[in-house]
């Protein structure tokens, strides 16, 4: 009886770990900084959208941006300001 208990905790134990395994996924992340191309200043509120896809972000106070929850692949970006 004991042994069947210990051996039930262990496998539950187990199940917890490993559901990780099983349903986690990788996301990735873009990020950067938007500048002025003469005077390389950054640009606050700059739009920087993924073509093909909704999503996108506007770069901060220092011109930085970045986009979270992305399918691991090749993007390009379009920025606007």
């Amino acid at each position: 009886m004991i042994c069947k208990i210990r051996t039930l905790i262990l496998l539950m134990v187990l199940l917890a770990g490993s559901s990780n395994l099983v349903f986690g996924q990788d996301h990735g992340k873009i990020s950067g900084i938007v500048t002025d191309a003469e005077t390389n200043e950054p640009l606050p509120n700059a739009n920087i959208t993924i073509e093909g896809i909704s999503l996108g972000a506007a770069s901060n106070i220092n011109g930085e941006y970045y986009i979270i929850n992305l399918e691991p692949k090749i993007y390009t970006l379009v920025g606007s300001y």
